[in-house]
């Protein structure tokens, strides 16, 4: 199941970001979108909640990374914030799936407007 939910997150971030995913192997990151060959987001996923350990620890795998870099988790039990990294709860992705030009929602909601 988490790699089925990893890859879920990293696609649903790729329509987000309308960028194309794929996987890094070294460092081990969930995903990395890129237009064209250029990383604009690096992606990881967990299936709890974040906590301190797991922001110092994505900053060390990405750290030669010069993109967005975001964590998604169940809940963000974070004390610090970090202003490399974006975290990410399901409330905050959906939020940001109905923001974005690519959903189906915000483009009903426009067509709706202009009528």
């Amino acid at each position: 199941m988490p790699f089925y939910f990893e890859d879920f997150v990293v696609e649903l971030l790729s329509e987000i970001y309308q960028a194309v995913p794929q996987k890094v192997l070294k460092p081990e990151i969930d995903g990395v979108l890129v237009r064209g060959k250029k990383p604009i987001v690096a992606i990881e996923v967990k299936m709890s909640n974040i906590e301190n350990h797991d922001l110092y620890r994505f900053i060390q795998k990405t750290a030669s990374f010069k993109c967005r870099k975001i964590i998604v988790g169940l809940k963000d039990e974070t004390t610090i914030k970090h202003k490399e990294i974006e975290v990410l709860t399901p409330q905050k992705l959906y939020n940001l799936l109905k923001l974005s030009p690519s959903s189906k929602h915000n483009k009903n909601h426009l067509n709706s407007k202009q009528r």
